[in-house]
């Protein structure tokens, strides 16, 4: 099965396991399945750090590609079927990297692991894992 993190249980990942549940971390740690990151979750998690506000490493361009290998994560570029998809997606959720971040899930069938209820209204195209 393919796990695709939203932004926040990447972060949680790595800086409060804790707050994923033990059966999810597991089967994101299982190496039969599949654990993706978008590359639309590294751009919010930089543009959120840039003002030093997360409290995370300073050089995110090294950190992360070591996560990611570390980690055994696949990572999901922004593809044009995924920005022109935004297109049809209803407006049920106004934030722009959210909304990206959805698409591509519905667009690549995966199902995301995030503690966001606001991705449960698309629930219909999109299949929620909830963390919380």
């Amino acid at each position: 099965m393919s796990f695709y993190l939203g932004t926040h249980v990447l972060l949680w990942l790595q800086s409060a396991p804790e707050r994923i549940p033990g059966r999810v971390r597991s089967a994101l740690e299982s190496r039969t399945n599949v654990t993706v990151v978008s590359v639309v979750s590294i751009w919010e998690i930089a543009i959120k750090a840039s003002p030093g506000r997360l409290g995370i490493v300073s050089d995110l361009g090294q950190w992360f590609p070591g996560e990611i290998a570390r980690n055994d994560m696949r990572l999901l570029p922004i593809e044009l079927s995924h920005a022109v998809a935004i297109e049809t997606l209803a407006h049920l959720n106004r934030d722009p990297i959210d909304r990206l971040l959805l698409v591509q899930g519905m667009v690549e069938g995966l199902s995301i692991v995030t503690a966001d209820r606001t991705f449960a209204r698309y629930v219909a195209r999109l299949t929620p894992i909830w963390v919380d």
